[in-house]
């Protein structure tokens, strides 16, 4: 991928996640893991996806044994619906969740310092992490399939209908639907297995 965008890589020798935050903090402070976090800050462009916790297809922060059952039980009651570069996102895009403490990857607050930030997306069981990450605003360009692209407006819409409901006039709830659109980023969306993008 370095070579497809001209760029190079640089390894970043650190576990996924820490056991403990007390451990990434010592850790952050080493001249070599300095240096890559300098090169994050110097970035132009990244290109990620989003793992989903209940994906058919686990990405490999939930399948490589990073985090035990009961770590991931806690995850699934603080509300975490998805992750971002091993960062984990609630519902309304929020990351304030403990177990980020322990991560080695890029916060949204960090992603947004990036000029381009390419998300790819591909599968409906990841909608609701998207939706999470496009909430958090880290993506300024995003390539989904048409399915998974629909699913998220479902459950844009849902939300939607069920504030609406509970809205006592038409501008309460046209304001409603304009905070659900907090996302407004250039899709490229295409069928599977075709790939012919349609905008």
């Amino acid at each position: 991928m370095a070579a497809a965008f001209g760029g190079e890589v640089i390894h970043f020798p650190v576990p996924t996640f820490f056991d403990s935050a007390s451990t990434k903090a010592a850790m952050w402070q080493e001249r070599s893991v300095q240096a890559v976090l300098k090169a994050h800050r110097e970035l132009d462009l990244a290109v990620f996806g989003v793992g989903a916790l209940d994906s058919p297809v686990p990405s490999h922060v939930y399948s490589a044994g990073y985090m035990t059952d009961e770590e991931k039980a806690n995850l699934v009651h603080a509300g975490v619906v998805g992750d971002v570069n091993t960062v984990f996102l609630k519902a309304d895009g929020a990351y304030d969740v403990e177990f980020n403490k322990r991560a080695t990857g890029l916060a949204p607050f960090q992603l947004q310092r990036i000029p381009r930030r390419l998300c790819v997306v591909a599968g409906r069981a990841k909608a609701v992490g998207l939706l999470a990450a496009l909430r958090a605003r880290v993506a300024t360009d995003l390539v989904v399939d048409d399915a998974t692209a629909r699913a998220v407006l479902d459950h844009v819409r849902a939300q939607v209908e069920i504030r609406t409901l509970r809205s006592t006039s038409a501008a309460e709830s046209w304001l409603c639907y304009c905070q659900n659109q907090a996302f407004a980023v250039p899709i490229v969306t295409s069928t599977v297995p075709s790939w012919e993008p349609r905008i």
